[in-house]
């Protein structure tokens, strides 16, 4: 049996949907370095780089806003891919379990 092709890498576009679904907004731009400032939706400043995709950043601002169900459903499909394929990126793995649904919320 041969491992299936890790996932691809998500686009600018993409990632920025995503933030945004997940409540996040650019409030500007810091100072000289051109780096986004980012804000939560009660304008709290969550980062001066764009979050990136990673383990931490998912669970702390996307897996919230799915429903239990959905929680569950992507979690356990998650699972099985990062289990049964080891070049798999399980943050990767993650967005695109998630990245479908920001449209039916």
């Amino acid at each position: 049996m041969t491992d299936k092709e890790p996932t691809k890498e998500p686009s600018g576009e993409q990632i920025w949907r995503l933030w945004e679904w997940c409540g996040l907004y650019i409030d500007g731009k810091y100072h000289d370095t051109g780096r986004n400032i980012w804000r939560d939706l009660q304008g709290n400043l969550v980062s001066t780089i764009d979050p990136p995709i990673d383990l931490n950043s998912l669970f702390r601002w996307a897996m919230p806003k799915l429903s239990q169900y959905d929680k569950t459903k992507i979690l356990s499909n998650w699972f099985n891919v990062i289990t049964n394929n080891p070049k798999e990126d399980p943050a990767l793995a993650l967005f695109w379990a998630i990245y479908p649904l920001i449209g039916f919320y």
